[in-house]
């Protein structure tokens, strides 16, 4: 199990580096606001929270990563990585929706369905445009190997992932625990 997460850390680190600047791998914990937020500036998430948005934006990476790269690496199947991962991993998937949905609903209220889908639908253009800014080839030549990866881990290896504060992260919102000051902006 160390080993998987010790090789999907690399993927996560590599999605947020793609989004931060060059020397942001280096920090041990920053956490970034996404352009897509919508969420009143004095929300944060909990614990929980945080994670459903880590387990969500890595489900969005890798349908990015299918999509964009599926042609040029037809045997390599990263399609078929996205697929596999939401399949193995129906249930957390579905648990950070409607986590996200509450935030949304304790957060903003009106219709927090719909702040979730524009939520889900921002995140993926986020990726994409990043994905252009990197360059296809350099995008899927750096994750598609990885992907395979993500699609293979466990439950608990994905939850040890999305809960591990010593990486690099990017976030809708920050988490509660950790202070405004400290949180950088931007995305």
């Amino acid at each position: 199990m160390t080993h998987s997460i010790t090789l999907l850390s690399a993927l996560v680190v590599a999605f947020a580096a793609g989004s931060a600047h060059a020397d942001a791998a280096k920090v041990k914990h920053n956490v970034k606001a996404s352009p897509a937020a919508t969420a009143s500036k004095q929300a944060c998430y909990s614990a929980e929270e945080f994670e459903a948005d880590q387990a969500l934006r890595l489900h969005t990476e890798l349908m990015v990563i299918g999509l964009k790269c599926q042609k040029v690496y037809q045997e390599q199947n990263p399609f078929g990585a996205y697929i596999d991962f939401t399949n193995r991993h129906r249930t957390v998937l579905a648990g950070s929706e409607k986590r996200l949905i509450g935030f949304y609903q304790r957060t903003a209220g009106g219709n927090a369905t719909q702040r979730f889908d524009t939520f889900r639908t921002s995140l993926a253009n986020e990726v994409s445009r990043r994905a252009a800014t990197i360059g296809n080839t350099e995008y899927c030549e750096a994750l598609v190997p990885l992907a395979r990866q993500a699609a293979a881990l466990s439950e608990a290896e994905l939850r040890q992932l999305v809960a591990d504060e010593k990486l690099l992260r990017l976030a809708h919102q920050r988490p509660c625990h950790v202070s405004a000051g400290t949180a950088a902006a931007g995305g």
